[in-house]
């Protein structure tokens, strides 16, 4: 790779040194984010991962990347960070049981299920709640702290004054932020938009990005509403350390490793303070390997500040320049950036095209007519590509070949061995060797030897033994790293010999019946049976259910633009001030928390009031936030139930909420992008089916539509807005309330 400046990294004058985090979508990415200064990755399996069109981890591909991490004090956090169905519990339990032998730094989880599985089964594991959590309040930490969570990953639209409130109210929880990367459009964890139309959910790893798409709108023109511009923190890294949040994190498991070695590169060069020319050309050369047009998001906004841009979704390189003059092969240009031959070049022909032109560099000529490979910035150049652009055209370089990092062999990466302590007792004719891993495998062989008395003394007997025993062949996972010798013959310590030759017969026949061992333990399930099946069931609460197995039948009523619509399927603040716009039946009046709230609103300070003063109503609490398990202790005399946001797809997040409920939480829903029968037919808590009647919404946005798209100010505007939407052949509501933009599907 062509390295513009020296790439050595000074020592950072930070207050506080975070960790940087970089995204590991292969193995190859995983080295070159380390190269890059990364102080650790975080990465998925095959299985489980939020990112399963990535290329992921292989179980030897973690060993070589585990083999690394450890020789240079890195680590490594792995992604389980989806939703699990209950028919994947004996695939997710044999994956947790093999990387468990790795000693992963974390792992990360969105599945309530996987806070309650790691806890009880795998207690030696860190456990990290992902972003896809949607933990953005002191509540929600401080539940999951409660529940053995030791680092949240925070959600991305909290501004530097949310994340400084979380940070001096948890002080002793760790702190995740994203700094650069693709942001979603709806809030991460609660988007359902890929799932209900296409089948793919986000919450699995699947997502089509219906926020990349583009839409037409009701005076026919096209734009993508909602593709957001990708996090850039370049600026902000610093406050975010000096705030004390403990890792600072990219996205892009999906990019390349060229990207994983740049992103850490600059965000290195960024917190050790190097110069900022060397910051520039990182920021240059990062942009060539994938950048939309930056943002700060809502790290200054709660609405979002630059978040959308309409006309381009992807990758957009850097400006190179804009063409000069054109003919039927060729066009001229002044480059503002070295350009060679195979580069990357992209343009639109017309200002309002929703694609561009993608061209390879075929051939390049100086000045002077000759041909050249390469020219530098400043440099006058013809360009011959595929197809040719107009006059007055801007071009964008998308690719640069000096970028191209070099092919990692696989085979030449040692792989990370379990280690071993073993036991040696030694008779004179034969030795006996077992050892184990505490509560996984273990393993006991004995073999016949030749035992002599040295005929000098042997200063350090358990080392000599050890080189022999410790030798490595890769198709092993374990080896020996430790002995404890007890001599049974009839000569001194110092004096026992075993030939060489010997001990190596006995290491091959200990690692030969320690690996078998492990592929017996293996082949068992390792899904343990749970003696705690009772199923929960309010005899009082049967017509409540009822009610509930139609959904729609609670969305409250809101005004908007002067009209009444039952369309929002959430309690605002508006609605606990006016009760009577919230539905009741049989006497019972239902509340449908919205699953974002701020530390610093007041919306549960409504909630409380509503609750105190109003005591003649009887109400029902619908939880869509971890975080909101916690008024259930609050409200000792109110019931409660798992609205749509609390995913239950498997008998463990059940029972992980049924153990916050002190025998409150009456129901919960069905996980509500459950295409089929999930398997979960023995619930701890009656489990709800959501009703197809009800309009799911398939964005729930903090970034204001109206704000981004129509062109409003926040001052003065009444917070409202209803537009209609098409996408290929469907159309869409999008409703703006209260500053939230949500999209349902039209009926």
């Amino acid at each position: 790779m062509q390295k513009t400046l020296n790439d050595k990294n000074s020592a950072p004058n930070l207050k506080k040194k975070p960790e940087l985090l970089a995204p590991a979508g292969s193995l190859e990415s995983g080295i070159y984010a380390f190269d890059g200064g990364a102080d650790g990755v975080y990465l998925g399996l095959s299985d489980f991962s939020a990112r399963r069109f990535a290329t992921n981890f292989t179980f030897e591909h973690l060993r070589k990347l585990k083999y690394r991490a450890e020789q240079e004090g890195k680590k490594i956090y792995i992604a389980i960070n989806t939703i699990i169905r209950e028919d994947e519990l004996r695939r997710l339990f044999d994956n947790l049981y093999m990387i468990s032998f790795l000693s992963p730094d974390a792992v990360i989880v969105q599945d309530a299920g996987m806070i309650r599985i790691l806890g009880k089964y795998y207690p030696d594991i860190a456990i990290h709640a992902s972003t896809q959590m949607a933990v953005h309040n002191t509540a929600g930490l401080r539940l999951l702290k409660d529940q053995g969570v030791s680092r949240v990953v925070l959600s991305r639209e909290l501004t530097l004054s949310d994340i400084r409130t979380i940070r001096n109210n948890c002080p002793d929880m760790e702190l995740e932020v994203f700094i650069h990367g693709a942001l979603c459009y709806s809030f991460s964890g609660i988007c359902l938009a890929s799932g209900y139309i296409a089948n793919r959910s986000a919450n699995r790893g699947e997502c089509i990005q219906m926020c990349r798409d583009y839409y037409t709108q009701e005076d026919g023109v096209k734009r993508y509403q909602f593709s957001c511009r990708d996090l850039g923190y370049y600026n902000e890294v610093k406050t975010l350390a000096d705030i004390g949040v403990d890792s600072l994190k990219i996205e892009g498991r999906m990019k390349s490793p060229e990207y994983s070695y740049l992103s850490s590169a600059l965000y290195r060069a960024v917190l050790s303070g190097e110069p900022e020319e060397k910051v520039e050309l990182l920021k240059r050369d990062l942009a060539l390997i994938y950048e939309r047009y930056n943002s700060t998001a809502y790290l200054s906004s709660p609405s979002g500040k630059d978040l959308i841009f309409n006309r381009w979704a992807s990758h957009r390189g850097i400006e190179l320049g804009t063409v000069e003059a054109a003919s039927s092969r060729s066009f001229n240009i002044l480059l503002k950036n070295t350009l060679a031959l195979k580069d990357g070049l992209m343009f639109f022909r017309n200002a309002d095209d929703l694609e561009g032109v993608r061209v390879s560099v075929e051939n390049l000529k100086n000045a002077s007519g000759r041909e050249v490979r390469w020219l530098e910035k400043g440099q006058k150049a013809t360009v011959f590509t595929s197809f040719i652009p107009a006059k007055g055209t801007l071009i964008h370089q998308i690719s640069h070949r000096n970028l191209d990092m070099k092919t990692i062999k696989e085979s030449s990466l040692p792989p990370y061995f379990v280690p071993i302590k073993a036991r040696m007792n030694i008779y004179s004719d034969y030795i006996e060797m077992d050892g184990q891993l505490v509560g996984k495998v273990q393993t006991v062989i004995k073999e016949p030897v030749i035992t002599e008395e040295s005929r000098n003394s042997i200063p350090d007997v358990k080392s000599l033994f050890l080189k022999q025993l410790k030798s490595r062949e890769e198709e092993n996972l374990f080896e020996i790293n430790d002995i404890e010798i007890h001599n049974h013959t009839q000569y001194a310590d110092d004096r026992l010999f075993v030939p060489p030759s010997q001990l190596k017969i006995i290491r091959r026949s200990f690692i030969s019946a320690f690996s078998e061992a492990f592929r017996n333990e293996l082949e068992k399930s390792h899904v343990p049976a749970d003696s705690d099946l009772a199923v929960l069931h309010l005899s009082e609460t049967s017509e409540i259910i009822e009610i509930l197995k139609e959904r729609h039948r609670i969305n409250p009523s809101t005004p908007v633009q002067g009209e009444l619509t039952e369309l929002l399927p959430f309690a605002d603040i508006f609605h606990l001030k006016n009760p009577e716009h919230l539905k009741t039946h049989d006497n019972i009046t239902f509340i449908p928390l919205k699953p974002v709230v701020k530390d610093n609103d007041n919306y549960y300070e409504e909630l409380a009031n509503l609750l105190e003063t109003d005591k003649k109503r009887k109400y029902i609490i619908g939880i869509n936030n971890i975080s909101q398990l916690s008024l259930i202790e609050k409200y000792k005399d109110i019931l409660f139930f798992g609205d749509i946001y609390l995913y239950t797809a498997n008998y463990h997040a059940c029972r992980f909420y049924a153990s916050l409920s002190d025998g409150r939480l009456i129901s919960l829903y069905q996980w509500i992008e459950q295409g089929e029968d999930p398997g979960l037919n023995d619930c701890c808590l009656p489990l709800i089916p959501v009703s197809p009647a009800f309009r799911r919404p398939l964005f729930y946005s903090l970034g204001c539509y109206k704000k981004h798209n129509m062109g409003y100010s926040c001052s003065g505007c009444n917070k409202e807005g209803i537009y209609k939407l098409r996408n290929r052949s469907r159309k869409y509501d999008v409703i703006v309330y209260n500053c939230i933009t949500y999209m349902f599907l039209k009926e």
